[in-house]
């Protein structure tokens, strides 16, 4: 069964940030989003759940406000994905549990905030 979790108002930020912040200010943004995810999901699931057993796509929906948005290859969700491992969704991020972490920008509307969504789902192979 997937898990669904959204960060209301969450703007992550940009590679090109990123590679012009010193190292201390680049850890301590990935940080935030890593315990940003963590909380966000203890608290819309109660308690920790066993891990995917299988392999995982986590799929990244970024909502930006029109004239906001960052390129595709430009949004950084490292963090987001360590919240996922530290919180136990997923047993760790590297090839033998995540195949992919596609990442998409879109526009926000009424029906869908500024915000981030990430879902998490077992990859049939």
């Amino acid at each position: 069964m997937p898990v669904k979790l959204f960060l209301p108002g969450e703007r992550p930020v940009s590679w090109n940030q990123m590679c012009r912040f010193h190292y201390k200010a680049r850890h301590a943004r990935t940080e935030r989003d890593k315990e940003l995810v963590y909380y966000a999901l203890f608290d819309a699931l109660g308690e920790h759940i066993p891990p995917f057993e299988k392999r995982v796509d986590i799929e990244i929906n970024v909502y930006f406000k029109p004239g906001k948005a960052h390129d595709s290859d430009n949004i950084c969700v490292k963090g987001y994905v360590d919240g996922l491992v530290a919180f136990g969704i997923i047993k760790d991020d590297d090839m033998r549990y995540v195949r992919r972490v596609p990442c998409e920008p879109r526009k926000a509307t009424k029906k869908h905030p500024v915000g981030v969504i990430i879902t998490v789902k077992e990859v049939k192979e």
